[in-house]
């Protein structure tokens, strides 16, 4: 299995930018991708160090994304590379800026309290910065539909992290 790593080259794909192809006619543009190409792995389970969290719009919703990176080896360089696979959480905006809410049986709260071992009390702050430095073992699924569930082609589909197994070391703040 040949690994490209999420930033190289190979993979990298360049902001979107619209260039008239023909100045005067306008009929032709040339369009390129927006971001990097999104990464895939086999899907499985496999021991995944957590990054830094951003909240993003996507889908008309706001998500909460953690990177996780996984390190595979590389058959072909010989060389361990890592992956890094995202894990969307569903959370809802306030009026607040820098506050996000979860919902008290989320996919959030249950992975915050695995990492954690423990569970939050009244006024716990959930940060983020918990699975930050954070080993786990990370279940690795494909996605094959879009957002409106139609089927994608098989070099667009990609890999998220579907759920967190069990925390192995590591970690922030609980």
């Amino acid at each position: 299995m040949k690994i490209v790593h999420q930033n190289s080259p190979e993979r990298q794909a360049p902001y979107l930018r619209a260039v008239p192809l023909a100045p005067k006619s306008g009929e032709d543009v040339e369009l390129e991708v927006l971001g990097l190409a999104a990464p895939f792995i086999e899907p499985g389970t496999y021991d995944a160090v957590g990054g830094k969290a951003k909240v993003v719009r996507m889908f008309k919703a706001t998500k909460l994304v953690v990177p996780w990176g996984i390190t595979l080896y590389d058959r072909e360089t010989e060389k361990d590379q890592t992956i890094t696979v995202p894990r969307y959480y569903n959370i809802k905006p306030t009026d607040q800026a820098r506050r996000v809410r979860a919902g008290t049986h989320s996919d959030y709260l249950r992975d915050w309290v695995m990492v954690a071992g423990r569970r939050p009390t009244r006024r716990d702050r959930l940060s983020p910065r918990i699975f930050d430095g954070m080993l786990c073992k990370v279940e690795v699924r494909t996605v094959k539909s879009d957002s409106r569930q139609r089927q994608l082609p098989e070099p667009a589909q990609y890999s998220v992290v579907a759920r967190l197994i069990e925390r192995k070391a590591g970690g922030g703040m609980p």
